[in-house]
């Protein structure tokens, strides 16, 4: 699995500004419409549990902790998913 780009339209984004009953928008609010406008491939979550999840698959598969995972396949994707954190 690669991290791939998705686009949103202006005109989708502008709609979601100008519909606010507030100046401000939650983070909650924002990503429940990210993932509405990508078909729920996409959902917005604290960068602090990111980083904890994939230390922890690194430990699981350093020590080969009953692994859940190919841990040859998904150390590319970790990589990746590193270098959004």
């Amino acid at each position: 699995m690669t991290v791939e780009n998705h686009f949103i339209l202006k005109d989708d984004l502008l709609t979601l500004l100008f519909h606010l009953d507030d100046d401000k928008i939650s983070i909650h609010s924002l990503s429940m419409w990210v993932k509405s406008q990508t078909a729920e491939q996409f959902v917005v979550v604290p960068r602090e549990f990111c980083a904890l999840m994939v230390a922890f698959l690194e430990k699981q598969a350093e020590h080969n902790e009953k692994l859940l995972f190919n841990s040859e396949k998904v150390f590319d994707q970790i990589e990746e998913i590193k270098s959004y954190l």
